[in-house]
């Protein structure tokens, strides 16, 4: 005997749990991005610093700041672009 999906769930029943799944996702990158570190791409942290991608790479070669790269693109944490401005400003 073959059960059909449609004698498992209905319309309104897959609907629901889509709804269902999608505050899930939501509420979890909410979550996510309020907990945990934030990061700035290349562009966004010399906006937030000022500087051009020169003085940027500089900074990184020289140890004042870190980067994770991720499919070819460096990758800022807020915390430690903050940290350079505050290390800076007090120079």
């Amino acid at each position: 005997m073959e059960t059909k999906l449609s004698d498992l769930a209905t319309k309104q029943d897959l609907i629901q749990l889509q709804h269902t799944i999608l505050e899930a996702v939501k509420q979890l990158l909410n979550t996510n991005t309020s907990n945990g570190p934030k990061f700035l791409n290349t562009q966004q942290t010399c906006e937030r610093l000022g500087c051009s991608a020169s003085s940027l790479a500089n900074y990184k070669k020289r140890g004042l700041i870190q980067c994770s790269s991720h499919l070819g693109k460096n990758y800022y944490k807020v915390d430690d672009i903050d940290r350079l401005m505050q290390d800076t400003a007090m120079r």
